[in-house]
């Protein structure tokens, strides 16, 4: 979590240009965000270079008043590795409630296939978040 004061600054900011996912162009490295299940935003932020990507991290926002409690969660990163074959790791599970935001980083440390995408999601409050933010891999 200690990440995610730059996750939440670059969540708020693509909230007010938001309607919908956005995918961002990167070489295995950037954030993409889409507005979720009850006025969330979710976003992932990947960081890494060229088709290697180091680490992951999925967040759930509340960004407006009244904010709401996110609940019981994990996050989950899926993604197309170069031999092609299926990516998929979950991560960062959590009982109890976090007021209005909840953030979770892993270590990846692989290859994943060029002009695929990295997709996160949040499962919280005993369903999986309709928000399913990309990022690109060139």
């Amino acid at each position: 979590m200690k990440n995610f004061n730059k996750f939440a600054v670059v969540v708020a900011a693509a909230a007010i240009a938001l309607s919908g996912a956005v995918a961002t162009p990167a070489a295995a490295s950037g954030t993409g965000t889409a507005v979720g299940s009850g006025g969330t935003l979710v976003s992932i932020y990947v960081d890494g270079t060229y088709n290697r990507v180091n680490s992951l991290e999925v967040g759930v926002l509340y960004p407006v008043v009244p904010y709401g409690s996110i609940c019981n969660g994990r996050a989950t990163g899926t993604g197309t590795r170069t031999t092609g074959a299926a990516w998929s790791k979950t991560w960062g599970q959590y009982s109890g409630c976090l007021f209005a935001s909840w953030a979770s980083k892993t270590s990846v440390g692989l290859d994943f296939k060029s002009s695929t995408v990295m997709r996160g999601s949040a499962y919280h409050d005993g369903m999986t978040n309709s928000g399913r933010p990309t990022v690109a891999i060139q």
